[in-house]
């Protein structure tokens, strides 16, 4: 009777489509790394604030960074609200145009919100749009069953228009940050 009702059961459960397989399906359990809109100040300043959504749990990542140096200068990476626990740090400084964010703890994260804050200053007066460019190493962005955990790292753009402040916001007290 047992087998009859577990046999019956895993019928249902294939039957009504719970082995979902559309395009839709599949994008909802992506890590998506990004950035909200950014605007340079009048001053040339922007603050970024790298996110992720969707984020099935990690227990470490690095993630690469890469930008024109002729361009900008990133002065500064902050730990995001998200990453209080663990060890976080990076390589800022020793490498012309790129730093690695490195960031390891001892059980999966999986809440959705800031990974980190950028610093960044134009070296350009009424600097145009500039483009930061995000990837992961494979190798050392895993979770806690040691699997690796791939990451989608969308392309972040600084926008020429100046605002008194940057339009990327802080971390919020809302579904991304639970």
């Amino acid at each position: 009777m047992k087998r009859y009702l577990l046999g019956m059961f895993l019928f249902v459960m294939l039957s009504f489509g719970l082995n979902d397989s559309r395009p839709e399906a599949k994008t909802q359990k992506e890590n998506i790394v990004y950035a909200d809109q950014v605007s340079w100040t009048e001053d040339g300043f922007a603050k970024v604030y790298v996110r992720i959504r969707n984020n099935q749990g990690m227990m470490g990542y690095r993630i690469h960074i890469r930008y024109d140096s002729s361009q900008i200068e990133v002065k500064k990476i902050s730990q995001g609200g998200i990453m209080n626990q663990g060890i976080f740090q990076d390589n800022l400084g020793q490498k012309d145009g790129a730093v690695d964010v490195l960031w390891s703890g001892t059980e999966d994260m999986k809440k959705n919100g800031v990974l980190f804050s950028l610093s960044v200053q134009s070296k350009q007066k009424k600097q145009k749009e500039a483009v930061i460019h995000l990837s992961s190493s494979q190798e050392d962005t895993f979770n806690e069953k040691w699997e690796d955990v791939e990451l989608h790292c969308n392309l972040i753009r600084i926008d020429g228009k100046s605002s008194p402040q940057s339009t990327s916001k802080p971390e919020q007290k809302n579904e991304e940050t639970k």
